[in-house]
């Protein structure tokens, strides 16, 4: 074919051609920058991991170097610990001596009565530490235990090392730590010291390094604990690897002496032996006692193993959402530090422990679900609370199980209840509801002062912030002798300022209102708003059918919680929405009759409108009064038909004077009762028999699929809207609740009858002079305005020609089609004023149109009568009529030829 003779339809295909190729090609290269992107981080990762590893091994070779030099010169430096000398004071028990394994990670798995410590280290476990520490800590003497690494562990990883992924892989950290400190021993933290496998010493506050890396196996660790008031090393902390000493004694910080301090263990990927006597792996150079042979005297013992058939008790605390159950955990926690807590948001805490960060985008969706991303899939995808849900009853230890949505459902508290065998733990529910007591209000005002005054000082801070800024650029510009004379100057006025802080920290009070509050309000709440609105429906308190041992209300009496929850409930009822609310077929149903019904009356009043045109009615109206015999008889004017009284809406149309307010009107009216009458059926709650007026937007168009938007109606609320069509539909004032004021199969047309008597007395109204009964609603406004180049639909038997719109006029139409070409003019000779274009003219067209596939019936469209266009709403000022009378009622399209054109 022709370039020429190319139809547009295939000449803007082949021009798409080329836009579609350079996009494909352009999204290619987007796929391969990103996975370049990607190799780029991984390379660079690799790399970065690389040039670490050569900076350890020059760190490890500079430390063998310093070891080998300090060996000579260590006699020099301190004076050596002393053989212990012989003790005949009352041992403790061997058996006594063990690792207290109810306060450890989740993740511990003792192996050979607790002399081997290996840890779970797969589905994101292998980033997460491992801690436990003993049952005996010391408070006077000199006493040693050791660690030795068994096996490194390699597991492995989804991602090739991920961003995010706390380093070293493998750790060991073996120290001492006070009763409350963390077992998850972390660097410089206080409260604690130890000696990790990176060769460093770790003091509150500082961190040294004292030896090279441990990378081989069979390493033996002792670490020396010097309490003996006597000892010229007294109050001190030494390591020693195989047998030689690290370095010189270190002196513990105030901070803990006085203290009884425990041995504590952290590790990770890695299995370890631990040996707390009486016999040493290895010898160090003096005689020294182990834990195991401690005297009583010198040790506290904080915990022993209880009986061996004795059950462990898990506990399920119950609350209302934000009304203070996590506080109570965290008190009931540190009263009984021996229970260990299932949660989300303690598996956040220990992931902070564990060394990895959050993505800077993450943030806590709630206190009971935090949903918190680290950009590790394997941390990410929940398989660590999975494997710690799984593994937690198989060990014997006492939980706080804090799950706050899933513990207030009863199938929930089935499904856990069953993981944790009644042979093995015995099931507390212990429900928090209600008014609570004095301690824990007073523990309350304690956290909300620590909070106000921590925000004060966070102000001060921010506010001294610009001007240190200030002062710093201003130093560094200068550069001049006054600049340490500056800094004593600004230490000062810090110190001064923090003093005053200081003062008025201490002198800030809670306010009445702060002193009046029961609970406190957490950032962010209990519960997601989603999850809330979701489930609150299902909250309830347990029973004894549900297999609980024991049931304890610890804030009020049973009979109170449950009344409490019962108006919770009712409440949130009223105020949240069903979000997974669907609408029913029932619905469907006869939502779809309804808009088939409308538009049958909307086309019976276009007919009644043509026909009144045309004379019809009024002849029928005439014929009508001939064949009455009685003038008594004659029929009645439309306006004088009782609307309740005519039995067929259709006969003499009874919406023949309707306008656009009144069919949006008469729509509303039954939307919103088909609306409130669906909820009902759907929901099925004797509860929640309706919604409030705040939720109706959103029903609405969960049920319609579309806005219900006060503006359109001219009003600013839904009691205003619900005014003008109070005989349907009316707010309840207590409750705020719709409510349908006719039954549930009311006739359709009875919300057509009542249209119409409002807008009798409507109209009544506006003859009388009131001017503001007239409604005027907003309309949608009109589809875009094209300058007739637009895309036509399908081809064949006269269809399709859309898009055709006069510049001027506003209305679609089609060009004149030539005489030519299988082309033909279509005149109906029924009417006398047609007229078409003259006979053997070429018509020029309007615009162009790309045909579709139709068929082959190219410019035969169907023959009709010409009757004008109407006038436009959108007709511009110049009211320029289109060419041949603008007789061009429709066209028929080619398939393929880019459309023939008729003439009809």
């Amino acid at each position: 074919m022709p370039e020429e003779e190319k139809t547009a339809g295939e000449a803007e295909m082949e021009d798409d051609k080329p836009e579609d190729a350079a996009k494909e090609e352009q999204d290619g290269e987007k796929t391969e920058d990103v996975k370049d992107e990607e190799i780029k981080d991984e390379d660079e990762k690799a790399d970065e991991d690389m040039k670490e590893e050569e900076e350890e091994k020059a760190k490890d070779e500079k430390m063998e170097e310093d070891n080998e030099e300090q060996e000579e010169s260590k006699e020099s430096l301190f004076t050596e610990e002393e053989d212990a000398s012989a003790d005949s004071r009352t041992r403790i028990e061997a058996k006594q001596m063990v690792l207290d394994f109810a306060g450890a990670t989740p993740n511990v798995v003792p192996v050979a009565g607790g002399k081997l410590l290996m840890t779970l280290c797969d589905g994101g476990l292998q980033y997460m530490l491992a801690g436990t520490k003993a049952a005996v800590g010391m408070k006077a003497g000199r006493y040693m235990f050791e660690a030795k690494i068994v096996e490194f562990l390699d597991p492995y990883e989804a991602q090739r090392a991920p961003r995010g992924a706390p380093m070293p892989r493998q750790l060991m950290r073996v120290g001492f730590t006070t009763e409350a400190g963390n077992v998850l021993m972390e660097d410089s933290a206080e409260g604690q010291v130890f000696f990790d496998n990176m060769g460093q010493i770790s003091m509150p506050g500082s961190k040294s390094r004292v030896h090279s890396r441990l990378h081989r196996r069979d390493t033996v660790v002792a670490v020396v604990l010097n309490l003996d008031g006597d000892s010229p090393n007294a109050n001190t902390f030494s390591v020693f690897v195989d047998g030689k000493r690290t370095c010189p004694p270190k002196k513990l910080p105030d901070s803990m002496l006085g203290k009884t301090l425990f041995p504590c263990i952290t590790y990770k990927n890695v299995t370890l032996q631990v040996n707390f006597g009486p016999t040493p792996k290895s010898q160090l150079p003096f005689k020294c006692r182990m834990l195991c042979d401690a005297s009583v005297a010198d040790v506290d013992i904080v915990s022993s193993p209880g009986p061996a058939d004795a059950k462990a008790e898990v506990l399920f605390p119950l609350g209302l959402p934000d009304q203070g159950i996590f506080d109570w955990a965290d008190m009931h926690l540190a009263e009984h530090p021996k229970l260990t807590e299932l949660s989300e948001r303690k598996l956040v805490h220990w992931a902070e422990k564990s060394g990895i960060r959050q993505n800077r985008q993450s943030w806590w969706e709630s206190q009971d679900r935090p949903n918190v991303r680290y950009g590790i899939s394997a941390v990410d995808d929940g398989s660590i609370k999975s494997i710690i849900s799984t593994v937690a009853p198989t060990m014997k230890r006492d939980y706080l199980v804090l799950e706050l949505d899933n513990n207030l459902r009863r199938t929930e508290r089935k499904k856990m209840l069953a993981t944790f065998p009644a042979s093995d733990f015995k099931r507390v529910a212990v429900v928090a509801i209600g008014e609570p007591p004095a301690n824990y209000k007073a523990k309350v005002h304690e956290l909300l002062l620590a909070e106000k005054v921590a925000a004060a000082e966070k102000a001060g801070n921010s506010g001294r912030g610009g001007d240190t800024e200030m002062k710093d650029a201003e130093k560094d510009a200068e550069k001049n002798a006054e600049k340490d004379a500056e800094k004593d100057a600004e230490k000062d006025a810090e110190a001064t300022e923090e003093t005053e802080k200081k003062a008025d920290s201490s002198a800030m009070e809670l306010t009445e209102e702060e002193k009046a509050q029961r609970y406190r309000k957490l950032d962010p709440s209990d519960l997601s708003q989603s999850t809330l609105v979701a489930h609150f429906a299902e909250y309830s308190l347990p029973d004894a059918e549900e297999g609980f041992d024991e049931v304890r209300y610890v804030w009020q009496q049973a009979d109170d919680c449950q009344k409490i929850l019962r108006e919770w409930v009712l409440e949130n009822k009223k105020s949240n929405r069903i979000e997974d609310l669907e609408p029913s077929g029932w619905f469907k149903e006869r939502h779809e009759k309804w808009q088939k019904q409308v538009k049958e009356w909307k086309d019976k009043q276009e007919d009644a409108k043509e026909a009144i045109k045309k004379g019809e009615l009024q002849k029928k109206k005439e014929n009508e009064e001939e064949n009455k015999d009685d003038e008594d008889d004659k029929p009645p004017a439309d306006d004088e038909v009782d609307v309740f009284e005519d039995k067929d809406v259709m006969e003499r149309p009874l919406f023949l004077h309707f306008k656009y307010e009144d069919w949006i009107l008469v729509s509303l009216r039954y939307e919103l009762h088909l609306l409130v009458h669906a909820f009902k059926r759907d929901v099925a709650d004797e509860d929640r028999p309706s919604f409030s007026d705040a939720n109706l937007e959103f029903y609405y168009h969960r049920y319609f699929r579309k806005q219900l938007q006060l503006s359109t109606f001219g009003v600013s609320s839904y009691d205003d809207l619900v005014a003008m069509i109070k005989d349907s539909i009316t707010i309840n004032s207590e409750s705020r609740f719709l409510e349908a004021v006719l039954p549930e199969e009311e006739p359709m047309d009875k919300f057509l009858r009542l249209t119409e008597k409002q807008r009798r007395d409507r109209q009544l109204c506006i003859d009388a002079g009131d001017e503001t009964a007239e409604l005027k609603f907003s309309r949608a406004p009109p589809p875009p305005h094209h300058d007739g180049h637009s895309r036509g639909g399908k081809g064949g038997k006269g269809k399709g020609g859309k898009g055709y719109r006069d510049r001027d006029a506003g209305y679609h139409r089609p060009p004149p089609p030539p005489p030519q070409g299988g082309r033909s003019y279509q005149r109906d000779s029924g009417r006398p004023n047609q007229r078409g274009p003259p006979p053997g003219s070429s018509s020029k067209g309007y615009g162009h149109s790309r045909g579709g596939s139709g068929g082959g019936d190219r410019g035969q469209g169907q023959k009709r009568s010409y009757a004008p266009p109407p006038p436009s709403a959108y007709a511009s000022s110049s009211n320029k009529q289109p060419r041949h009378g603008g007789g061009y009622q429709g066209r028929s399209h080619a398939g393929g030829a880019g459309g023939s054109r008729s003439y009809r």
